[in-house]
């Protein structure tokens, strides 16, 4: 049955447009190969069930692109900042898409793995690996929630394309 299908989609504009017809057939869609905010908003406007940011991947390439090599605070992590911003930007303006990040890395360096989890708990949902749960069930300490949908409310994300962004906002 339709409700049992999850068809998973990189966030290309071709791809989110085909989500938007399979969400409105009654097809849920997870639109991944997430890297950018423009990416993830317009995955909710068109009404998409759930998409999958990759805060780690997007750290790797600002890392890459500026030649850097030293450690970046979880909250400068600019993976983070996608994912928190894509967060506050659905609780805001009401998008029912679920934003679920996966692909991990540790912000301040090896020691560190659990920094953008911690960094973004209380999203909607999380895509972690059996070794990182681990290093999460031997903390000592509760992990407090970042998130909230009452915060999110309040944040200063603005709406992007009147609510409904075309190809060329989107590509450009």
């Amino acid at each position: 049955p339709k409700e049992r299908v999850l068809i998973e989609l990189p966030a290309t504009w071709e791809s989110i447009l085909a989500a938007e017809t399979l969400e409105k057939e009654g097809i849920q869609c997870n639109l991944t190969l997430i890297f950018s905010f423009v990416q993830g908003v317009a995955c909710a406007q068109r009404g998409a069930h759930l998409i999958s940011p990759f805060p780690g991947r997007v750290l790797d390439w600002h890392k890459a692109n500026q030649g850097r090599t030293e450690a970046t605070q979880p909250e400068d992590d600019e993976g983070v900042i996608v994912c928190k911003k894509l967060y506050n930007y659905y609780k805001k303006f009401g998008h029912d898409t679920i934003c679920m990040p996966a692909s991990w890395r540790p912000s301040r360096g090896a020691g560190f793995e659990l920094d953008e989890i911690q960094a973004l708990a209380g999203t909607d949902r999380m895509t972690i690996p059996a070794p990182l749960l681990e290093k999460l069930e031997a903390l000592d300490d509760t992990l407090p929630r970042v998130l909230t949908p009452e915060e999110a409310k309040e944040s200063s994300e603005e709406l992007v394309g009147n609510g409904m962004m075309d190809e060329i906002e989107f590509r450009y």
